[in-house]
Formats: C-alpha cells, structure tokens, sequence
C-alpha cells in the first residue's frame, strides 16, 4: 500500500488525450469532460481525483483533511500515457464510459505495483456537471471582449453613448441564439468532445451580419457550424450612435459546445416541435411606442398638437383616424390620414408628428430564430375644446413654492392666484397636483379642468410615485386608496396605512399607528393583508401575542374567487428574542422558480452586522397547499436572483473578508452549491476572490482561489455590485 501510496502521490489531473485503445475506440471520447476518483480503501483517509483535458494530467490528492495538487504534461502512445516530468509510463488496460483501469509501468518492473481503478459519474446529471464545470473554466480563461466593439475592434465601455444591436428573439444575448440553432458535429458527438469558439463580425447599418473572424477555437468543426449560423442571423435592430444615427460595428459572441447539453436540447426541441404541430396561431409581440402601453403613441401625438379649439365651433371635440407604417426597424416610413377630423391644417400637423416620431419597437415573430416585421398602426386622435393647463406667476421663476395661477391654451383663468399655495405640476394634461393654501397643506389632485378628485398621499415631501401604474391618495379622513396616472380611483380609501405596489402586490392594514424614532417614521400594526392591483386580498397575517411578546402569526391565504384556500398557524423560533428591528411581515415572492409565489415570514436581523434572515413556506404543487421548509432559513441576507433560477446570500466573515453563497431549490430543499470568498488586501490594492463549487458525488471543489474580479464566475458580479 505504501509503494502504491508513493505512486498516487506523482500523478497529476488531465484535461484531454489523443489516441485509441486495442478496440479502436476513442480514448479522449471516452476520457474526457468527466472527473475520475480513484477507488482507495475506505478506512483510509485518503482519496483521489484526475482530470484530463488538453495533454495536461492533473491530479487533487486528498489526504487527512489536506488537498496536494499537481500538473504534468503527457502524451499517449498506443495504450501508454507518458508523463514528461516525471519519465513515467502508465498502461491503460481498461476503459469505458464509467471505469477507468490502468497500471504503472517502471523500466524495470517492480513487483507489488498492481492496477488501479478509478470511476467516474456517467449519469446523466454528471455530465452535464461536468459540462458546466469546463464551461465555467473556459469563460474564465478566455481573454477576448464579448458584446459590442467599435470598427477599431476595441469594446464599448461607456454602452450609454450608443444603442447596441438587438436581435428579435435573442435580444442582447446571442449565446441562447447559437446554442439554441447548432447542429453538432457528427464526429465529435460521438466523441463526446466538448469545446467552445469566439467568433466577431461586423453589423452593417441593414442590421446584418459580414467579415466572420474566428479569434480563439478548441476545434475546425465547431468553427464551421459557428460561421454557418452567423451568415444564417436574421438582421438585428442596427448600431445607433448618440443621435439615432445607424452605425456600423463588430460583435463578438462566445459559443460553447456541450455534448450532453446539446443531446437533451435536441430532445426538447423534439417534444416542442411536435407541440407547435397542435398551435394554430404564431406567436408575436405587436410593435410598440416608448413605454410599451397602448395608448403611448396617442398620449405622444397629443402632447405635441397645437391648435386652436375656437374653429370647433360649436362642437366640443372632433376625431380624425390616421395608419402609420412602421418597417422592421421601427421606423415610420408612412402616415395617412383614414378619416379626416374636419381641418386639413390639423390633418397635416398630426400627420408631420407621426414622421418625425421616435423609433418604436417594431413587431417581433418568436418563431424559429426570430425577425423583426413591419407593421401597421391606426391611430384616433380627438382635438378637443379642454386642453391642457398651464401653470404661470409672476415671479421670474416658476419653482415649486411660489404662487401660481392655471390658464388654458386660450389663455383664459381657470384656477386664479391664491387658491392654491403653490403647485407641483406645470402642464395639467389630464391630472396635476397642487397644495392647499393653508397651514398643514394637503396635496389635491385637480385634472385638466380644474377640478378636485381627491387627496394624495405625501410621500417624500411631495405627491406619492406612482409604481406600476398606480399611486396612494386619500380621503378627508385620511383613510388610503389608489388611483391610476389618469385620475381613475381603481381602489377605493379604506385602509388607515398601505404601501406603494412592488411586484404586483401592496402591504394594507386596517389598524395601528404611525412610529417615529425622531429620524424615520413608519407603520405599526399586528394585522396586515396584502392586496393586488384590484384591492382584492391574497393574503392575511395576525400577530399572536403573550403579553408584548410576539409569538407567532395566523396566516390566511385566498384564492382566486377570494375563498379561504388555506389557513397557517405559524411560531417563531425561540430564538427570535435576540432580533433587531423585528416586525410583523410577510410577503409572497416565487423563491423556489416554480411560477407559484412563496410565502416569506421577516424574521428580523441579528448581530452587528444586521443579517437579514426568513422563514419560508413553498407550495407544494403534489400537495395543492404551502408547506414549511427549513432549510430557507440558513440563508443570510437572500437575494432573489429569477435569471439565475437561485438565491444568493452574503455575509461579513472579518473586517477584511466577505463570504457569497449560492442557493438552489433541488429536491424540496434550498441547497448551497457554490461559496464566493472575497479578500481585501493593503490600500489600494484590488480584492481578490476564491471561488468554490458543490459537485455531486465529489463534495466541493475549488474552480478559482485568490484571483481577480475578472476571473471568478459573472453570476457573481451581481450580488458583488450590491
């Protein structure tokens, strides 16, 4: 054992081999992408593993606790790898797809040398592991700038002076496009050789693709199928400079090349092929104007109008119906009028706006690899006798804090000076806000002629924001309610306390009082509900008190018809008694990526770092009901990251020292699968960061240890930023 000890401990880890067994197989086929771990005996504290990949043989020898890792360079003759360093030869006398046996072979044979056996994860989830783990290493190897890059070939640093190319369905990230498209090699699919090839080509101002270079490769074949799919892009919404103006530019596109990866993308495109043979309809998203909604480009078109509303005539509004066309790059190529309103001038003012529009987001067909299409708008536009208001004084300035009166276009007082105090909106298009002329002023929403809706809600010394299309007002009471940006009261004042809406849902109560520590003011209550965008309830909460001790909460979830699907009794941990800044909170947010929204309940913050922690309640789709899972808890401070399907957390280890985690749902419970350690050294001085990842069947490896910023993984940098 001992001789065999001395032997293990001379080898190194590989990455790739290039020759055939006595059976004609391919031993690189069959060696690479996977992790061999050497069969020892298990009352031994002793194990090893091996990796080949490009002629380099490493080897991570794991021995009390310890780790060794060494490196040689190799070549295989025949059935012999020869190790350069070292002068050693090995005779590979077995190998498959999962087993690996081979036997060292001295000049002079050494009797007692017997041969070693070592397995590799040829599962399915292995090699896919395996995939992701050389994928990660190439990304962090690979040196050329990925994105957009002036014709100099430098990249763009500052992207805020130009508008990049952006394609239909791929958007801004071409990997998903040539992943998606790809035909693998025959040869080397069999082989089960993986790779990758960075590509750069220049983007003409049509949005097309020229002048294909291969700037790095791992193999000719990938280069082929990678130029193949860059000649076959559909045109892209071009580079823009600053102006508007279309540019050319070169972009440059990383493209891995993962067998199994590949394997199991062709047998979802299979299932989904066979789908879209039941689907009568194309999926497309319509062409849109600036903020998306439908009626932007009318909102656009009315802001912009100026007319004279004294030739209505007797008439208190008139309606011309115009069709632009708009081409595949979003531009407007043609405006007619369908119906007039009545008055050429008018006609020909709405139609000289709609030319000179800004670019739209043109039609999008997500079908195969996606194009841009053009599209056609018929638009209404009423010319009425109420426009807007606008706002004057007779101070040199017109600034919030001094008196203000409103005239109409036609330069008639609609609101005289005095009655207001001052104002907080200069252009009354359809709603403003103005302050009462009093001590204490509340804040009045008026529209567009002057009269009063209703109270709104201060906010940060001014009018509540409005988030996703609504915002706080208020009745004489004070009780709060919400409106739409039109003056729409869409949830009526019932509540003595809501929140603004985040995520689709707003925080309500009925009860409490206001708090305030002399720096900060804020809601206290033990009874809370949180409501949608229609006011309905999604979700009810109740402290459970002893005494001024806070115990546990009763949660009630409804369903859709606003029925009782679900009741809670829950407890708080015991030692719930050492958190800062605890208050009775529970939210709905989807943290296991299943479309179904989770229930989180704040469990407060503890230590002098203020760590944020949670107790969580996933549904359980087999169940039809939530169900508490341990396991979110021992997540500091969670971020919810949905692009990553994961949840990272991040913690102080030491006044110099930072510790990232990261967390994936798997098998009904939160699983830490990659650590990101960050280490600040002397003044001046970048930090530097180890990396290490969970890997079934082998416990965690180490993929990077004191290196820069731009070698570690990029699904850090998100969480490093914050």
């Amino acid at each position: 054992m001992k001789k065999l000890l001395f032997i293990l401990l001379a080898w190194v880890v590989m990455e790739g081999l290039s020759a055939q067994n006595n059976d004609g197989a391919d031993m690189p086929a069959l060696l690479e992408n996977k992790v061999w771990k050497m069969q020892l005996p298990q009352d031994k504290q002793y194990a090893m593993e091996m990796e080949f990949r490009d002629a380099g043989w490493r080897s991570v020898f794991l021995y009390d606790g310890k780790r060794k890792e060494t490196f040689y360079s190799y070549s295989l003759c025949g059935d012999t790898i020869k190790v350069f360093e070292s002068r050693k030869n090995y005779i590979i006398q077995e190998l498959t797809d999962s087993t690996l046996v081979f036997q060292y072979l001295p000049d002079t044979l050494t009797i007692g040398v017997g041969p070693v056996r070592c397995m590799t994860d040829n599962s399915l989830q292995g090699q896919r592991q395996n995939e992701n783990r050389l994928d990660s290493i190439w990304c962090a190897e690979i040196g050329w700038n990925i994105g957009v890059l002036d014709m100099s070939g430098s990249p763009v640093k500052d992207l805020s002076t130009i508008e990049p190319p952006r394609w239909a369905k791929w958007d801004y990230d071409l990997e998903k496009y040539y992943t998606s498209q790809m035909v693998y090699p025959e040869e080397l699919l069999k082989k089960n050789q993986a790779g990758y090839s960075v590509v750069m080509f220049s983007i003409d101002t049509l949005g097309l693709p020229h002048n294909t270079y291969i700037l790095t490769s791992r193999h000719k074949e990938f280069d082929k199928e990678v130029i193949r799919l860059t000649k076959e892009l559909p045109h892209c919404l071009p580079c823009r400079d600053k102006d508007g103006k279309r540019m050319k530019c070169y972009y440059a596109v990383y493209v891995p090349f993962l067998p199994q990866h590949y394997r199991n993308r062709v047998k979802a495109d299979s299932i989904a092929e066979e789908e879209q043979k039941h689907c009568f309809v194309e999926w497309e998203a319509v062409s849109s104007f600036q903020d998306g909604e439908p009626w932007s480009a009318q909102n656009y078109i009315t802001r912009h109008l100026k007319y004279d509303p004294t030739l209505l005539g007797d008439k208190q509004q008139a309606r011309g119906i115009y069709t632009m066309r708009i081409n595949s790059y979003g531009e407007v190529y043609e405006a007619k009028v369908l119906r007039s309103c009545g008055i050429q001038d008018w006609d020909n003012q709405v139609l000289e706006i709609i030319r000179k529009m800004p670019r739209w987001t043109p039609t999008i067909n997500y079908y195969g690899k996606g194009e841009y299409r053009e599209s056609v708008w018929t638009i209404p536009i009423f010319f009425k006798r109420n426009g807007n208001l606008i706002a004057h004084t007779a101070e040199s300035h017109l600034e919030v804090g001094v008196p203000i009166c409103y005239l109409n276009e036609q330069g008639d007082t609609i609101i005289p000076y005095g009655k207001y105090k001052f104002c907080q909106t200069d252009t009354i298009r359809h709603i403003g806000f103005v302050y009462e002329n009093r001590q204490n002023a509340r804040i009045v929403c008026i529209d567009n002629q002057g009269k009063e809706l209703f109270y709104v809600y201060k906010y940060d010394n001014g009018p509540d924001y409005i988030r996703e299309g609504l915002f706080r007002i208020m009745d004489e009471d004070g009780w709060i309610g919400f409106a739409d940006s039109l003056g729409n009261v869409v949830i009526k004042p019932q509540f003595k306390f809501a929140t603004s809406f985040e995520n689709g849902k707003a925080q309500a109560t009925t009860s409490g009082d206001a708090i305030n520590d002399g720096e900060h003011s804020f809601w206290k209550s033990d009874e809370w509900q949180l409501i949608d965008h229609k006011g309905d309830k999604m979700i009810k909460y109740v402290a459970i008190r002893n005494g001024t001790s806070l115990k546990g909460l009763q949660i009630t979830i409804f369903g859709k018809q606003r029925e009782i699907s679900q009741e809670i009794s829950y407890s708080y941990p015991p030692d719930i008694e050492f958190a800062n800044n605890l208050d009775v909170w529970v939210n709905l947010q989807d943290v296991s990526f299943d479309g179904k929204d989770d229930i989180l309940v704040n469990l407060g913050q503890y230590s002098n770092q203020m760590i944020q922690y949670y107790d969580c309640f996933v549904w359980d789709e087999t169940k039809g009901q939530y169900c508490k899972d341990e396991s979110f808890r021992q997540i500091e401070n969670p971020q919810i990251n949905n692009e990553k399907r994961c949840v990272f957390s991040s913690s102080r280890i030491s006044a110099a020292s930072y510790s990232y985690k990261r967390f994936e749902f798997i098998e009904g419970h939160f699983i830490e699968t990659a650590v990101l350690t960050q280490t600040f050294r002397a003044s001046k001085q970048p930090p530097l960061f180890t990396e290490k990842q969970y890997v079934k069947g082998r416990g965690w490896v180490t993929l990077h240890k004191d290196v820069p910023v731009d070698k570690i993984n990029r699904d850090w940098l998100s969480i490093i930023m914050k």
